[in-house]
């Protein structure tokens, strides 16, 4: 369990990657409800199921690093490593801000036997009904391996959207997914970054600056 005493992301301490931040209606861990209780905060353990039913959740994977699940979701914890997480998205959608990354830290996800990583600081979204990826900015390199074990990598950035189903990136139009899921994700990385410039104006001994411009 990861514990904090004012709610503020800066103050959730963990382990291991994987803490459950933040989570609105139902959601389960390993098929067990999860109830609110304050200042506890559920890690994911290697090979732990989360699911948002008629809800939505905000996991904590290392530091500055969320990934937000969509109502109907699903993904498994393949490995909970602080310094190289591992995740797959096994239902649903879910968009994962590394804005703030910290340095020498990856995170992996897995979606359609394709492996996502993130080299350049952004925002994303996983969409599984469409089976689509995009970047709202930053860039991600997707990896696909064939039936004959034969490697293709593509890269996408924020004109692109990949289709893991066809393989290959097209031009996009637009900005991009903006729906009610994108909304909610975006109010939620606002909040933390008013939580984080808070806690640091009162603490003039902490040097974090805190998050900011988390969106577009």
């Amino acid at each position: 369990l990861g514990m904090c005493g004012s709610g503020a992301a800066q103050d959730v301490v963990s382990a291991s990657a994987g803490v459950l931040h933040y989570f609105e209606g139902a959601v389960t861990l390993d098929d067990t409800p999860v109830e609110h209780k304050p200042a506890v905060f559920p890690s994911l353990k290697n090979g732990s199921v989360l699911r948002t039913v008629k809800g939505r959740a905000e996991l904590l994977l290392t530091p500055g690093v969320y990934l937000r699940m969509d109502e109907d979701s699903s993904l498994r914890m393949e490995s909970n490593s602080l310094v190289d997480p591992r995740l797959e998205l096994t239902e649903g959608s879910a968009i994962l801000d590394n804005l703030n990354a910290t340095p020498g830290r990856a995170v992996t996800l897995v979606f359609h036997e394709s492996t996502i990583r993130f080299p350049k600081p952004g925002i994303y979204r996983i969409d599984g009904e469409l089976a689509e990826l995009e970047a709202y900015s930053g860039e991600a390199e997707v990896v696909q391996v064939d039936l004959s074990g034969k490697k293709a990598s593509s890269t996408v950035d924020s004109s692109h959207i990949y289709y893991f189903e066809l393989g290959f990136t097209t031009i996009k139009a637009g900005e991009g997914a903006r729906d009610e899921f994108y909304d909610w994700a975006h109010n939620r990385s606002d909040l933390i970054a008013d939580q984080n410039e808070r806690a640091s104006a009162d603490d003039a001994q902490d040097g974090d600056p805190g998050a900011s411009g988390l969106f577009n």
